[in-house]
């Protein structure tokens, strides 16, 4: 296996554990009971809770690109556009009653009241709401600066392996050589 192939093949397996990590944590839950389309969107994440992802991502990236051959250290900056945001079940209970009444002219008139109630539908025992989707928020931009990075060929990797983890185009990865210090 000639060095090529062997560095390929070492950036392939980083890329899947990389994307097993990211989206391996995204949930689907079905709700019981609850009609179709009777969801709610709630964005979760505070501006504090969003930074904290920002770092938890960075850090996991981090990691992974300076097991690169060549690359030496790294630091990552990732900026996201917003928080997680959850869609819920919804229980929604709507009564209609309709009721007609004829006046002593012998004219009919009929009274239609509707009553709607929404709320959160909790599983069975908890007062956790059922979460349908949990959507990850999109990826403003990242930026790699690596050691190696000065060199073409690595940045290049970095640059292949950002896009390939995250799903972005070449647009939001930024690639820079390090300052020596």
């Amino acid at each position: 296996m000639s060095h090529r192939q062997f560095s390929l093949v070492i950036l392939g397996s980083i890329v899947i554990a990389l994307l097993l990590i990211y989206w391996g944590k995204e949930t689907a839950v079905t709700a019981t009971g609850a009609a179709a389309g009777n969801i709610e969107s709630i964005q979760e994440m505070s501006p504090d809770k969003i930074t904290q992802l920002e770092e938890a991502l960075e850090k996991k990236l981090k990691e992974k690109l300076q097991l690169m051959k060549g690359v030496g250290r790294v630091e990552i900056f990732i900026s996201l556009s917003s928080g997680v945001v959850h869609e819920y079940a919804n229980n929604e209970n709507v009564t209609k009653r309709t009721q007609k009444q004829t006046d002593k002219a012998g004219g009919v008139s009929e009274i239609t009241e509707e009553t709607s109630n929404h709320q959160l539908a909790a599983a069975s025992g908890s007062s956790q709401p059922v979460v349908i989707m949990e959507q990850r928020p999109a990826i403003n931009g990242v930026l790699v600066i690596a050691e190696g990075a000065g060199n073409a060929q690595i940045k290049g990797q970095l640059q292949a392996a950002v896009q390939a983890l995250l799903a972005l185009p070449t647009d939001k990865v930024s690639v820079e050589a390090m300052a020596a210090l």
